[in-house]
């Protein structure tokens, strides 16, 4: 990474500032026409690595992502090890500040040191004003903030609230979670669901979140952490965004290890009267207070599942608890 950010360019210059005894302490790469700061490294006064790669916001000034680093000669086959909880807390200011548009300050960084703890966030209203300046630094110019007709309001793109929703998530990074400090984390996936129905949002809407661990298990590569982030407008939930990151070479204790699958949808179909009945016996299953209607033979039933895995070993369920509903199709009376 360090070799392709440093890699001579035209109309840029190269500084490499020498301390007493003739070695380097720091490079410094600037804009030659005017001087603007585009990379550093710099070695620090305790002995770490800091490497700073600038990001130019149309909207304000410069701003740069910090990656810090520690070197380790007594570890031959991994010199230089990262500090992963100080990456993440630069990784959220990033987007705060050049996505989400409303110069708020980082989140505080909290490690879930329980599987079934939620962080619920404190929530931004969306304004004009962020919409505006998030399409701006995008470079999007096809954004229309004409009023939609139906409602007189001015839709938000999804994109703005994908990229605010970014620093929620980031906060739960921790190191009981990811491991620790050597460059031994990949971020393996990041992906925004809407719900079924979701409404569009506007601005003047209201943004909530609520973090919690949404898979924590071992490998044979190292633990897999999934934090899901519940999105909610204006009180309603409306979609979730999961975040994946692998930890190489690290694990979890097994008392500790959780898998939460929502929204797991299974159809079965009823092909006979007594599938029906026995169906209507099982103690995990009850028809619904006031309903008559009730499976036959053809009846299809849509399951809308939630379910949580708690593990006693890597490969070996301690419990599991599973919650939902069921649609009831029938070949007469439709949807029940």
């Amino acid at each position: 990474m360090v070799r392709r950010v440093m890699r001579p360019r035209v109309g840029q210059t190269a500084t490499v500032q020498l301390s007493l005894d003739g070695m380097p302490e720091a490079i410094k790469v600037t804009k030659r026409a005017t001087g603007e700061p585009l990379v550093s490294i710099e070695l620090s006064e305790e002995g770490d690595i800091i490497v700073s790669v600038y990001h130019q916001v149309p909207t304000r000034d410069r701003i740069a992502l910090l990656l810090e680093f520690s070197y380790h000669p007594e570890q031959p086959s991994v010199l230089i090890h990262q500090y992963m909880d100080r990456y993440a807390e630069a990784e959220r200011s990033l987007f705060a500040n050049s996505w989400v548009g409303s110069a708020e300050p980082s989140k505080p960084f909290t490690d879930l040191t329980d599987s079934d703890m939620v962080i619920a966030g404190p929530g931004f209203k969306i304004t004009m004003d962020h919409v505006r300046a998030f399409c701006h630094n995008i470079g999007d110019c096809v954004w229309d903030s004409i009023p939609d007709p139906a409602t007189g309001k001015v839709r938000v793109p999804l994109d703005y609230v994908h990229m605010s929703l970014t620093p929620d998530t980031l906060c739960v990074l921790g190191p009981s979670n990811i491991g620790g400090g050597q460059l031994e984390v990949v971020h393996t996936n990041y992906h925004f669901r809407l719900l079924d129905g979701a409404e569009p949002l506007y601005v003047g809407d209201t943004v909530a979140t609520e973090v919690m661990a949404g898979q924590l298990t071992n490998t044979s590569k190292g633990r897999v952490f999934v934090s899901d982030c519940k999105v909610y407008c204006n009180g309603r939930q409306i979609g979730v965004v999961q975040s994946t990151c692998l930890g190489l070479g690290h694990s979890f204790e097994p008392a500790r290890m959780v898998k939460r699958v929502d929204n797991e949808r299974i159809t079965v179909v009823l092909a006979t009267f007594e599938e029906a009945q026995e169906l209507g016996l099982k103690e995990w299953f009850t028809y619904r207070h006031g309903s008559s209607v009730r499976a036959s033979a053809g009846s299809v039933i849509e399951f809308h599942l939630d379910s949580v895995y708690r593990y006693k070993t890597d490969s070996v369920y301690s419990s599991v608890k599973t919650t939902g509903t069921a649609t009831l199709i029938t070949d007469t009376e439709g949807r029940s």
